[in-house]
């Protein structure tokens, strides 16, 4: 049960949110023609003390985009996941960790570390 503003009006599930707050991050940081490409999907969304935990998965058809939107030592999903979990934190108006795995044909190719 998430506590949204007054004022906030959406019909989309929370899920979807973050999965476009995802896609919109992708886009700022590789080829939209890539990024429009990748299956976003949300796996786990569950609430742990007063903390969301939020697990998403990025799916390359490709192992070189996997690799691509990792980036150098991990920067670059990094750097995705910090924003997305402050976009969704000032959202939410909640404490949450917002960790992604890229995958390319089902198999992740790294792990993202958890992310604040």
């Amino acid at each position: 049960a998430h506590r949204f503003d007054g004022n906030t009006i959406t019909t989309k599930k929370p899920q979807a949110i973050c999965e476009d707050a995802i896609r919109a991050e992708l886009l700022d940081s590789i080829p939209s023609d890539i990024a429009y490409q990748l299956k976003i999907k949300v796996i786990e969304w569950q609430v742990e003390g007063d903390v969301l935990q939020i697990v998403a998965e990025v799916n390359c058809e490709k192992e070189r985009w996997a690799h691509y939107i990792l980036g150098k030592d991990n920067n670059k999903i990094i750097k995705i996941g910090k924003a997305v979990n402050v976009l969704m934190q000032n959202l939410f108006k909640q404490q949450l960790f917002v960790r992604i795995l890229v995958k390319a044909n089902g198999k992740i190719v790294e792990k993202a570390k958890l992310l604040r």
